[in-house]
């Protein structure tokens, strides 16, 4: 019984490591801080990974925020950013968003 559990289990993490953007039409995200003030940020605060820094806009309790996400195309590679991630910003989270969400996003920083 527990051979079957074990095996079970190993499963269910490959198939979750194994899923895409290109066959789920999600993406994989890690958002590594939520601000009211985006223009209080620097690009020196992102510049461990070389990803780019996009804003996705929410509304909260009658508030606007501004939440600093990065996109990835599978698990892993979330994963991997988010251990990354972690070392700068301790509250990193991973979000999964749709492609609909990924395109109302925009850049955080401009070469403007």
């Amino acid at each position: 019984m527990k051979k079957l559990i074990f095996i079970l289990a190993m499963l269910l993490t490959v198939s979750a490591f194994s899923q895409e953007t290109a066959k789920t039409g999600l993406h994989y995200c890690v958002q590594v801080v939520s601000t009211e003030n985006p223009e209080l940020l620097k690009p020196e605060y992102f510049m461990m990974m070389y990803d780019p820094a996009m804003v996705e806009i929410a509304e909260v309790n009658g508030k606007k925020y501004y939440r600093i996400i990065f996109i990835y195309n599978s698990v892993d590679e979330q994963d991997s950013a988010l251990h990354n991630w972690k070392f700068q910003w301790g509250k990193a989270i991973r979000v999964t968003r749709t492609k609909e969400q990924v395109a109302k996003m925009y850049p955080l920083f401009s070469l403007d």
